[in-house]
């Protein structure tokens, strides 16, 4: 409406808004509706601050130890309409470290803090030796889903002497794997309709790990 109401006022025609969104989606442009997060209250408020604070002094050797990880929705257009990778989406969990990306989980079934556990020892454990680390090096991060912090999870991790990073709420903008998410949603909707048609035996595991390192290339 907007544009419409520039374009009329500049140009002194008028055109319909069909026209101009038409004329929009073949220059690339998408409609999305502006996503809602909570707000911030005090509480996490200070505990983003006290977060900061403490890391003040933390330098890139010390950052170099993170992994960080997390679970999301992939989505994209041609999941949506042809349904494929399970009802229009799908839920994975995995991890990024200094050296790329790590193993990449598909979650089937509701996640919780039994299946989070097995995730880590099948995953996370597999990104390790993957990229050659020693368990001691490194410093896992995960947020404060209550998955995570379960006592049956959180025993499982001290029973392994995993170091782990205290993560803020409401801080999924300090995770650098939202960007890792958001590339790979990008190649979900380039690509994913692409590597669907190739011939073969690939299963869709397969496919989403291919997907998941063309982040890492990029």
């Amino acid at each position: 409406i907007k544009i419409y109401s520039k374009y009329v006022a500049e140009m002194g025609k008028h055109i319909s808004v069909e026209t101009i969104r038409n004329t929009l989606r073949r220059c690339g442009y998408k409609a999305r509706v502006k996503s809602r997060k909570p707000a911030i209250n005090e509480n996490a408020r200070l505990e983003r601050l006290r977060f900061a604070k403490k890391h003040l002094k933390w330098t890139a050797d010390n950052w170099r130890k993170v992994v960080f990880s997390d679970e999301n929705k992939l989505e994209s257009d041609y999941v949506n309409q042809t349904k494929k990778f399970g009802g229009g989406g799908i839920m994975v969990w995995s991890c990024i470290i200094l050296r790329g990306v790590g193993e990449i989980c598909r979650i089937k079934t509701h996640l919780n803090n039994k299946g989070y556990r097995i995730i880590l020892a099948k995953d996370l454990f597999g990104t390790l030796l993957e990229h050659d680390l020693d368990l001691k090096d490194v410093i896992l991060q995960h947020d404060g889903d209550p998955k995570h912090r379960a006592t049956d999870t959180k025993n499982w991790i001290n029973q392994r002497n995993i170091n782990t990073l205290k993560w803020p709420p409401y801080s999924a903008d300090l995770n650098p794997i939202e960007n890792a998410w958001s590339e790979v949603k990008k190649c979900l909707e380039e690509r994913l309709k692409e590597l669907e048609q190739e011939q073969g035996s690939a299963t869709k595991k397969e496919k989403l790990n291919k997907l998941w390192k063309m982040v890492e290339k990029e």
